[in-house]
C-alpha cells in the first residue's frame, strides 16, 4: 500500500523519483515507513540497483530467449539490449 501511495503522489507531482538504469525508483525519504521497524538506510539499500545482479539476469534472459526462439518479439530483444547498455 505504501508504494501505491508513492505512485499516486508521483502522478500528482508531489514527490520526485531517481532515474536508474532500470527505470525510476522512489527516493527513500518519500516512502512512508511510519509504524514500521525499518530504517531509512534499509529503504535506501532496498531501492538501490545492484548492477552485477542485473547483468547476471540479462545473461539468463538471453538464454531463455534462445530457448524460446523466434517467438520472442524483436522489441523484447531491443529492450534487453537497451537495459544492458544502461547498466554499462
Amino acid at each position: 500500500m505504501r508504494v501505491l501511495l508513492w505512485i499516486l503522489a508521483r502522478c500528482e507531482g508531489k514527490v520526485d523519483a531517481v532515474e536508474t538504469a532500470i527505470g525510476y525508483v522512489p527516493k527513500a525519504e518519500d516512502i512512508n515507513i511510519e509504524g514500521l521497524d525499518i530504517s531509512i538506510d534499509t529503504i535506501k539499500e532496498l531501492l538501490s540497483v545492484d548492477t552485477a545482479s542485473w547483468k547476471e539476469d540479462i545473461a539468463n534472459i538471453k538464454e531463455f530467449y534462445a530457448q524460446v526462439g523466434e517467438a520472442v518479439p524483436a522489441t523484447m530483444y531491443e529492450e534487453l539490449a537497451a537495459l544492458e547498455k544502461r547498466l554499462g
